[in-house]
């Protein structure tokens, strides 16, 4: 069996989200996903080219895993979810904080985002062995993209 292509879309301007990100890349990897990680590319090239790489990953992809952390998810991440939601691909939003700021009552984050998500997954203990199980078990259940889990 191919290994899934998964695009991991997080916020990547911190030391801590880097390396939150790259373990989890890392974790995902070691079970079997390809993870294609925007912070792994090199960001002196011309932003043009990042975008235009981003966008080409993101349209080969099978699967987005979108951490949808902070008081007001990144911007980048909250594109890339829309960007993959016109294209009909699963989206995994993963939140593993507890701050509350969105509209949805109880979730913490932009009703566009938590609707347009395939599955929308909290989880507080955000620790890579949780989140990557979390993946997994979401991955696994998914269903045919023109039906939505009950949340």
């Amino acid at each position: 069996m191919q290994a899934k292509a998964l695009y991991l879309s997080a916020s990547l301007f911190t030391a801590a989200e880097q390396a939150f990100n790259r373990d989890l890349a890392a974790a995902l990897r070691s079970v079997g996903y390809t993870v294609f990680l925007p912070q792994e590319i090199d960001q002196a090239q011309d932003q043009r080219k990042i975008f235009d790489l981003n966008v080409q990953e993101l349209t080969a992809c099978d699967l987005i895993l979108a951490i949808a952390d902070g008081p007001d998810v990144d911007s980048g991440v909250a594109w890339e979810m829309g960007y993959a939601c016109v294209l009909g691909k699963p989206v995994v939003a993963l939140r593993t904080d507890f701050l509350q700021s969105g509209e949805v009552k109880g979730v913490g984050v932009n009703l566009m985002l938590y609707y347009g998500a395939m599955v929308y997954a909290g989880e507080q203990n955000g620790s890579i062995e949780v989140v990557e199980k979390k993946v997994l078990d979401e991955d696994r259940d998914l269903p045919n993209q023109t039906t939505r889990l009950t949340r």
